[in-house]
């Protein structure tokens, strides 16, 4: 739930109360408010009452954060309950309510929505640390081309770059209480390496061309890394 959003604290007798207040813009549908619910007093947000409508009876209230994997939980359930027609009933009406608000958030965003971990620094010294602590083995790497040296720096870099990648995910998961739009449109899935480059740090280049000076093969990757990002 997001805090300081408009209509913050306010109490509704019923959803109904709530659908009008969102139309009139009275309150903001992130914001937190107490609502009657089935004949309980609960504290929720305006978007999940909206949610809700969609939601078959017989199902219980869903106040919480509905991520991919609590929706397919929720899916499931109806799908118990009420069988395979509600269920996808309930799947066509979560596709319209989502394009819906999805229009309007017209979510975009620009190179201040990058957050950079705090963390970055400190991984990526710790590596190039290792990296350089035994010039022999890093010079034996790029010029002879032994496997094992240079698997070891493949490894190594490989691995700093998934940690930093993930201090990131968490970054951007807790920057703005979870609605940094760079999060709400990436979800930090199929765009992970995207995000990465952009903020953090890249290693896996790989190699577009050969000659007797850089000892490499076609399509090998390079030693050193990339720490900075785009």
């Amino acid at each position: 739930m997001a805090v300081g959003r408009k209509g913050e604290g306010r109490a509704f007798c019923n959803h109904e109360e709530v659908l009008y207040a969102i139309y009139d813009k009275q309150i903001d549908i992130h914001a937190k408010i107490k609502v009657r619910v089935r004949g309980k007093t609960i504290e929720t947000t305006a978007g999940r009452i909206v949610f809700n409508q969609i939601v078959p009876e017989d199902i219980d209230y869903c106040n919480e954060l509905l991520n991919k994997k609590r929706i397919q939980a929720l899916v499931g359930d109806i799908i118990k309950k009420k069988g395979n027609s509600v269920a996808c009933a309930f799947l066509d009406q979560i596709k319209a309510l989502g394009y819906e608000f999805a229009t309007k958030a017209g979510i975009t965003f620009g190179a201040e929505d990058l957050v950079v971990p705090s963390e970055k620094d400190v991984i990526v010294k710790k590596s190039l640390d290792e990296s350089y602590s035994n010039p022999e083995t890093v010079w034996t790497a790029v010029s002879s081309r032994k496997v094992n040296d240079t698997t070891s720096l493949s490894i190594l870099w490989t691995h700093t770059t998934g940690q930093v990648a993930d201090a990131l995910r968490q970054a951007l998961a807790k920057d703005r209480e979870g609605f940094n739009p760079v999060y709400l449109i990436a979800g930090f899935r199929r765009t992970r390496q995207q995000r990465s480059d952009q903020t953090t740090c890249r290693y896996a280049r790989i190699d577009a061309k050969t000659s007797k000076e850089n000892y490499r093969a076609v399509g090998e990757i390079i030693e050193n890394p990339i720490t900075s990002n785009f």
